[in-house]
């Protein structure tokens, strides 16, 4: 009776672990791990924290987003952003993107504590704030498009 129920939990534990890599893998497709961060000209990865101060003072509505490349939230946002900027005109940087690792001081700073993290920014002025992914639909509004 014992290596029946052996049995029986065997397959249970093989079922699960098969459906968790499945999961996994399919979080990671829709998580876009194959999408580069920055794909578009409207879009500009920061380096410096002088380069956003410019950004923020130069007056127009941008997003800056605090995010890190092995956070997978991060990634479905930057699809997100990727996707909007696409019809954003080329002559303009509207979204700018702050790597969390690389800019520690920078998201100190803004008090990041979760990411991904969005700050909008219109007339030198912060106007909105959102933690974790916003949809499509906001990021355009508060873009103004």
């Amino acid at each position: 009776m014992n290596s029946n129920w052996e049995k029986a939990m065997k397959n249970v534990l093989t079922l699960t672990m098969v459906s968790a890599a499945g999961i996994f893998m399919a979080s990671n497709l829709i998580a876009g791990l194959n999408h580069p961060t920055v794909n578009s000209p409207a879009i500009k990865k920061l380096e410096t924290e002088k380069e956003l101060v410019q950004a923020i003072k130069a007056g127009n509505t941008i997003i800056v987003d605090f995010y890190a490349d092995w956070c997978g939230p991060c990634k479905t946002q930057s699809q997100i952003l990727n996707h909007v900027a696409a019809d954003l005109p080329d002559d303009t940087v509207r979204i700018f993107k702050v790597d969390v690792d690389e800019l520690e001081e920078l998201a100190t700073k803004f008090r990041v504590r979760s990411i991904p993290a969005l700050f909008v920014f219109s007339d030198g002025e912060l106007v909105d704030k959102h933690t974790g992914v916003a949809d499509e639909d906001q990021v355009v509004e508060w873009l103004g498009q």
